[in-house]
């Protein structure tokens, strides 16, 4: 439903198989059993839950708190490097981030990261991957000199394994650039703009874009025009510039 583009549909679903249980109170899984659900069931339609969820409708939290329960349930049940435990923890990343508790969603995606790297591979397109995610997430919440360090590592590692004219290489320089250029370093932008075009042209393109790997990576796009109010406030330790919002086990 979801992917058809009906999300009203799919909450509605979701919400009538988790009717009976407490993502707040219960033991992660412990009664999913009593509705005839198994703890992966739960675990899953959890996740989608929390992700079919306006986060911007009602006081309740509840996109969170469902995210936060798959996430733990997934944890307990499956580990913390399992598949589908990291994938409920992109899931609430991208929730946390939603609720602007950008402070907690950082320090998810630094575990995620160690977490790829340990499991996947430091060069994998996973971890690169997780490592954008943690980039993009930096230079949202202001840390820009932290978020345009990490993007360049990133981008340094893609091209030095797959070439700078790959398409994902260009794709990161192109998002490297969009961050300085919302940074207010035009001259940086430029020229790394320039760099992108012009190690496009000189890659050898194979006979079909399918022959190389790609990273599945959700990009920036097009940056914040109000970033300039954020740029720099935030240059410290994510610690020092905690959000308001629901602590760990403690909802609104």
């Amino acid at each position: 439903m979801l992917a058809q583009g009906q999300p009203a549909s799919a909450v509605a679903v979701l919400r009538a198989a988790l009717a009976t249980i407490t993502p707040d109170t219960v033991t992660p899984g412990s009664d999913a059993t009593d509705v005839g659900l198994s703890p992966r069931d739960v675990i899953a339609a959890a996740s989608v839950y929390a992700t079919a969820l306006d986060p911007h409708e009602g006081g309740d939290w509840l996109s969170l708190r469902w995210a936060r329960h798959a996430y733990h349930a997934s944890r307990s049940t499956h580990g913390a490097d399992h598949t589908r435990t990291l994938h409920t923890a992109e899931v609430l990343a991208r929730v946390l981030t939603s609720y602007r508790l950008d402070d907690e969603a950082i320090i998810l995606r630094q575990q995620l990261c160690e977490q790829r790297t340990h499991r996947d591979g430091p060069t994998a397109a996973t971890t690169v991957a997780a490592r954008i995610e943690l980039a993009i997430l930096l230079h949202s919440a202001g840390h820009c000199t932290d978020a345009i360090t990490a993007l360049i590592t990133v981008w340094t590692l893609w091209a030095e394994l797959h070439g700078a004219g790959h398409p994902d290489s260009i794709a990161i320089r192109m998002q490297l650039a969009a961050l300085l250029a919302t940074c207010g370093d035009d001259t940086a932008a430029a020229w790394h703009t320039a760099q992108a075009y012009r190690d496009y042209w000189a890659f050898p393109r194979p006979d079909s874009d399918a022959a190389q790997p790609r990273l599945a990576v959700r990009w920036l796009g097009e940056p914040d025009d109000d970033h300039h109010t954020l740029c720099g406030r935030y240059e410290s330790s994510p610690s020092e510039s905690a959000a308001t919002g629901p602590a760990e086990g403690q909802h609104r």
